[in-house]
């Protein structure tokens, strides 16, 4: 009877140990998954963070860039302003100078105002025109990647953060 008994303990036991061992496989298994996706995600989120940063400095080169071109077209628009001022300054309907009143008759007035006025026009296509779009684009480009570059870091460590998290509950 003692002898049957330690046999059906054993047994038990055997069979206990068998469940256990299964669960630490599982366990095991599951360990070695979220070291694999900490690692995987964080060496993804740390190769994010290099592109960001290299992204970064294009972006201040072309937002350089930008700015002077911005600062071109308004140069170029106080240089209309003078023109205009100068324009709207050589009256001369009547026939006589405006600053000293002298007869205009066969001076060069009248080319030259058409001159003033070809030059404001010209000036004024070029400030409507603006930025040229190749430079508003290239910036435009550079912060959408680097945006993307942002959510994908995020994700990835989001990842890591889950998969670490799941290593300090095993």
């Amino acid at each position: 009877e003692w002898h049957a008994e330690r046999v059906n303990r054993v047994k038990a036991l055997e069979k206990q140990a068998a469940e256990i061992n299964k669960r630490l496989d599982v366990l095991r298994e599951k360990r070695d998954k979220a070291h694999l996706e900490a690692d995987s995600a964080g060496t993804e989120a740390t190769a994010c963070e290099r592109e960001i940063k290299a992204l970064e400095g294009l972006r201040t080169s072309a937002q350089t860039v930008y700015s002077r071109a911005e600062a071109q077209i308004e140069a170029l628009a106080q240089a209309r302003d003078a023109l205009e001022l100068e324009l709207g300054g050589l009256t001369g309907s009547d026939g006589k100078c405006p600053t000293c009143g002298r007869a205009l008759q066969g001076t060069g007035l009248a080319k030259h105002r058409a001159e003033l006025k070809a030059k404001i026009a010209d000036l004024n296509k070029t400030i409507k025109e603006g930025v040229p779009p190749r430079v508003k684009s290239t910036l435009e480009s550079i912060v959408h990647k680097i945006k993307q570059h942002a959510a994908h870091h995020e994700q990835f460590r989001s990842r890591e953060g889950r998969a670490l998290t799941t290593l300090k509950l095993i």
